[in-house]
């Protein structure tokens, strides 16, 4: 539930007034700077979002499509990539497939549309 819970505040939900809902990301090196700590897995079943990552800001409008941005003053979340499961607030997994996107509450699975 805790990773779910920095998704949603993340991604729009609970976003400043006057700011669009989006998922754009800044990803740091240095771990103390980041908002939330992720893990990236290949097996979709172990995720808790299947990200697919967008191509242009516009794009990055739900908690299953990011966009990466290089500057970290763009982005709504600034995240750091651990090596270990157990230390990450969030476990993602990527697709190339737009349609493939989707967020995992509760064991059950929430559309990105």
């Amino acid at each position: 539930m805790k990773r779910i819970l920095f998704l949603i505040g993340m991604c729009g939900v609970l976003s400043q007034p006057g700011k669009s809902p989006a998922c754009v990301i800044f990803s740091t090196e240095v771990r103390s700077e980041a908002q939330l700590v992720v893990y990236v897995t290949e097996i979709k079943s172990e995720a808790d979002v299947i990200v697919y990552r967008s191509k242009a800001r516009s794009d990055a409008d739900t908690m299953s499509r990011w966009f990466f941005t290089e500057y970290v003053g763009d982005a709504d979340q600034i995240i750091y990539f651990t090596q270990f499961a157990s230390e990450a607030d969030l476990i993602i997994c990527y697709t190339d497939c737009e349609g493939e996107a989707r967020a995992f509450t509760g064991g059950v699975c929430k559309g990105a549309y």
